[in-house]
């Protein structure tokens, strides 16, 4: 291997990552490929049938950030390499986070332990801490959804608050950049999504879309919202 070759390996840039991957453009930004898909179909809160899981690497560069979607699904986020990434997630209820983040620092949260014995027999069981969370995907017409706003730090940092991984739970609205102070000029993270990722399933949203939904978060909906969507 050439010196030039042995510095880049040891130092990848995101072309590598690119390249070596086999990463293609996504329509909400950055890069992706899927990983790896569940062998078991799941019925999911609208009683459409998915795969339990999907996974993808993906990543973000600062000429390509992660568009303000939304997904039907919980959606995992695990760092790899890279600088710190910021998700900026505006919250369909005001608890979703509190629910479903248990993640972060050391304090130890007690779980709802699941009888196997009294679930649901041949459907997807949602645990009951969660169950109001995930009614539905669109409470537009709700006064209490989407006020809570917050920006969370993915990163090898966990000194400085960043996380390894952080859950974005089903019905956020999110977007994501790369942290400021980096020197990589990507991000490069594994998403898991469950039940599983379908294009049914995703949205992306316009500035003029999100003033109407939400307009109490106006300063990052301009920054991480498409002016217009992408054409397909």
């Amino acid at each position: 291997m050439h010196n030039g070759d042995e510095r880049r390996v040891a130092h990848p840039d995101a072309q590598y990552w690119i390249s070596h991957l086999k990463l293609q453009p996504h329509p909400e930004g950055g890069f992706f490929r899927e990983v790896s898909v569940s062998n078991y179909i799941v019925a999911n809160q609208h009683n459409k049938h998915r795969f339990a899981y999907t996974t993808i690497y993906f990543m973000i560069t600062g000429k390509s950030p992660s568009h303000f979607h939304r997904l039907c699904s919980d959606e995992m986020w695990a760092w790899h390499a890279g600088d710190p990434l910021e998700v900026h997630v505006i919250y369909q209820n005001e608890d979703d986070d509190d629910l479903i983040t248990l993640q972060e620092g050391n304090t130890a949260v007690e779980v709802p332990k699941l009888d196997p014995e009294h679930m649901p027999a041949n459907t997807s069981f949602i645990p009951p801490h969660v169950q109001g969370r995930r009614e539905a995907c669109a409470k537009e017409g709700s006064n209490d959804a989407y006020r809570r706003y917050r920006c969370v730090k993915i990163g090898p940092r966990v000194e400085r608050g960043e996380c390894l991984q952080y859950t974005v739970p089903a019905g956020a609205i999110f977007g994501s950049v790369l942290a400021p102070g980096g020197e990589a000029g990507y991000s490069l993270l594994s998403c898991v999504v469950s039940p599983g990722f379908d294009y049914r399933d995703f949205e992306l949203f316009t500035q003029e879309q999100l003033m109407v939904l939400c307009p109490q978060h106006e300063e990052i909906i301009r920054k991480l919202a498409y002016e217009a969507l992408p054409s397909a």
